[in-house]
């Protein structure tokens, strides 16, 4: 993972002491993160954080909810909490997240980028609607 795909606010895990807690960035340098607006935690080397890998359970963290279409190829989530549509379709036979364009109709689906972790999620969603991508109080 490097720096320059990160931005504040992302999630990562942070592994120097525990493994996989979950914080978020304050602060990046070019190999350093802090984890607080102070610089009281920071700089830590990025070799001590971890990305997170994108999965239902973070989805459905996000607000995403299941609107399967029923056909065998996708497992279907928007973002339907929020003023945007966005679409994440789950690959069933190799498990990627895509970020689909079906404007046109259901049979000329495109794949726009494939995501793999939860920083990748938040910085297009940030791209695409200009507001945070936060987590849901359920």
């Amino acid at each position: 993972m490097e720096t320059s795909s990160l931005r504040l606010g992302n999630m990562l895990y942070y592994n120097l002491f525990s493994d996989n807690e979950v914080v978020y960035i304050r602060g990046i340098s070019k190999n350093c993160i802090w984890l607080n607006d102070n610089g009281e935690a920071g700089p830590i080397s990025i070799e001590h954080f971890d990305s997170i890998l994108l999965t239902e359970e973070w989805l459905l963290k996000f607000g995403f909810v299941d609107i399967d279409k029923g056909d065998n190829d996708y497992i279907t989530y928007t973002d339907s909490n929020h003023d945007y549509y966005l679409q994440i379709d789950v690959r069933r036979k190799d498990g990627k997240y895509s970020i689909l364009d079906n404007s046109f109709d259901d049979l000329r689906d495109f794949a726009l980028v494939d995501i793999m972790y939860v920083h990748q999620l938040q910085n297009l969603y940030f791209a695409l609607t200009g507001k945070e991508l936060i987590l849901q109080n359920k």
